[in-house]
């Protein structure tokens, strides 16, 4: 049996003290073609805006060919947080051993795992920008810029470009602190390596 294109699950979504989605359950079966039906405030918008996940459910589950967009955000950061663990090796190897190779692999390691948050296509930084809201992007936008300001890195030129294009289109996530906080980790220490290395050569 395939799997299913869109799968809700008791999904409840509420706008103060109105209730917009009560307990849907809903499965669409891949190759399909679903209609939603009702009159005006029936919770038609939010629960698309909800499967594109530009809205976080408040409660239940939303999937979207096996996936949701915070669980994405976090597969797709796992890259770059491995990437900075193997930076971090390096690093201490290289301090540890004194030998220039280890230098120059936490700088290619920082520089390629930078690359990689560009959030475009399917590089790592697109799933985890996906899910960040608008208000999370400009925030991972001011990152940007201070990591730029403090190491110069230029990659950091491309990413911030990207993101700020993708922060004034009018799509959003909907919005997830820890992923926040895990890219802009990893714009300052990876940047902060790939600096760091540069001014020790």
């Amino acid at each position: 049996m395939s799997l299913p294109a869109v799968e809700i699950r008791d999904l409840v979504m509420r706008y103060g003290e109105v209730t917009a989605v009560d307990a849907l359950t809903l499965t669409v079966e891949a190759g399909t073609v679903t209609a939603i039906l009702g009159p005006n405030g029936a919770g038609k918008t939010t629960t698309i805006e909800t499967c594109e996940g530009f809205r976080r459910p408040q409660s239940g589950a939303v999937r979207v060919l096996g996936s949701d967009p915070i669980t994405d955000a976090r597969i797709g950061l796992a890259g770059p947080v491995w990437g900075l663990g193997a930076a971090v090796a390096s690093w201490l190897t290289y301090l540890a051993t004194g030998a220039p190779i280890w230098l120059a692999i936490t700088e290619l390691t920082g520089f390629i795992n930078l690359f990689n948050l560009i959030p475009i296509w399917q590089l790592d930084g697109s799933r985890g920008f996906h899910a960040l809201s608008r208000q999370e992007r400009w925030i991972v936008l001011a990152v940007i810029g201070v990591a730029l300001w403090l190491t110069g890195v230029g990659v950091l030129w491309l990413v911030a470009g990207v993101a700020l294009f993708r922060t004034l289109q009018g799509e959003a996530g909907p919005g997830h602190q820890p992923t926040l906080l895990t890219f802009a980790g990893l714009v300052l220490a990876l940047s902060w390596f790939a600096r760091h290395v540069v001014t020790q050569s």
